[in-house]
């Protein structure tokens, strides 16, 4: 028991024990100072919650910085850099508008003188034959009007010849008053060929026509308008127009006017001599037609000898209808003979008169 029993000298004594405890409360008073030493796990809460704070502000700012440098689709999205381009591409467009304008000033002139550029009638018609509607022609380049005796009514009979075809045909010539009908009928082996037809009245030119037909075999009728009234030729068929010029005859029509031009005017039956009638078909065409003297000749037919003068349409284009024709002077100039051919290959149709008859 002795032997176990602690040794006084290995007893802590009460002074050791007050030092002991002395010491721990100094250390707990270091700790409690804030020295950095072993509480890394305590520290994170208060200063976790000091720096969110600062981020809350700080940041929320830079953000939006951060974005448009760094972020292509922003970049390319914005759109105020393209509105100049645009800008700049309109603006050529405005350039053409300024020529019109520059145009029509420099053109002004050329439309107070219309005379100035007006084209010669041959270009005129030619105009009005591809669809266009031409301006009238000024009065110098129209034909000139003549004096005319109008031969009295008849009807005369023709032998009548194409190629290898012969058969008869028959012109009427009806004046009443101040109207007229005029027809031409051609017939081989019993058909009806050619029927044309003119209608109208007249005027201090002349006959003047209103409305022209004509008809071939197997065709329907075509026809010619000359609306008087409103100063230009109209057609059944094709809608081109011209200028209804004073003295303007039909395909039909020429042939009587042309006689009573003779016979009012006889100085045109010598060299030189020529007569001008813008003459219109039913299809559309129409053209200045140049009938010059010839000759005097003496010609036969059923009906006898004919001392006759002779007139020719020559041909000035391409496809032009070119006329003979030979007046009786002893018969108003009426015509006794006439052939028409159609360049280059047309059968000419010949007419040579077999009986003159007047009505009673």
């Amino acid at each position: 028991m002795d032997e176990l029993s602690e040794p006084q000298s290995l007893r802590p004594r009460p002074r050791v024990w007050l030092a002991l405890v002395a010491a721990i409360a100094a250390l707990h008073g270091l700790l409690l100072a804030g020295l950095p030493f072993g509480v890394t796990e305590r520290a994170p809460r208060p200063v976790r919650t000091a720096p969110l704070e600062v981020r809350s502000l700080a940041p929320a700012a830079a953000a939006p910085v951060v974005l448009a440098v760094e972020s292509p689709p922003p970049a390319v999205a914005v759109a105020p850099r393209p509105a100049p381009l645009r800008r700049k591409l309109r603006a050529p467009a405005a350039t053409p508008l300024a020529e019109p304008i520059a145009l029509a000033d420099a053109a002004a002139p050329a439309a107070a003188t219309p005379e100035a550029d007006s084209p010669p009638i041959e270009a005129t018609y030619l105009v009005a034959a591809a669809g266009a509607t031409p301006r009238p022609a000024p009065a110098s380049e129209a034909p000139p009007l003549y004096r005319t005796r109008m031969p009295p009514p008849a009807t005369l009979r023709y032998d009548l010849k194409r190629g290898m075809l012969s058969g008869s045909g028959e012109l009427s010539w009806r004046p009443a008053g101040h109207r007229y009908e005029l027809r031409l009928e051609g017939r081989v082996a019993g058909l009806s060929i050619l029927t044309q037809t003119s209608q109208g009245g007249f005027d201090e030119a002349g006959i003047a026509p209103v409305r022209y037909t004509d008809q071939r075999l197997r065709g329907g009728v075509q026809a010619a308008n000359f609306q008087r009234e409103r100063g230009k030729i109209t057609y059944s068929g094709p809608s081109n127009e011209y200028p209804l010029l004073a003295g303007a005859q039909d395909r039909l029509s020429w042939m009587i006017q042309l006689a009573a031009v003779a016979s009012a005017e006889p100085q045109r039956l010598a060299p030189g001599g020529k007569v001008v009638f813008f003459v219109s078909g039913a299809r559309g065409d129409a053209d200045v037609w140049v009938f010059r003297f010839v000759a005097r000749e003496r010609i036969s037919t059923d009906a006898g000898p004919v001392n006759a003068v002779k007139f020719t349409r020559e041909p000035r284009k391409p496809y032009d209808t070119q006329v003979e024709v030979w007046l009786d002077p002893a018969r108003q100039y009426l015509p006794v003979r006439a052939k028409l051919a159609a360049p280059p290959n047309g059968d000419a149709l010949e007419l040579v008169l077999r009986e003159l008859q007047s009505p009673p």
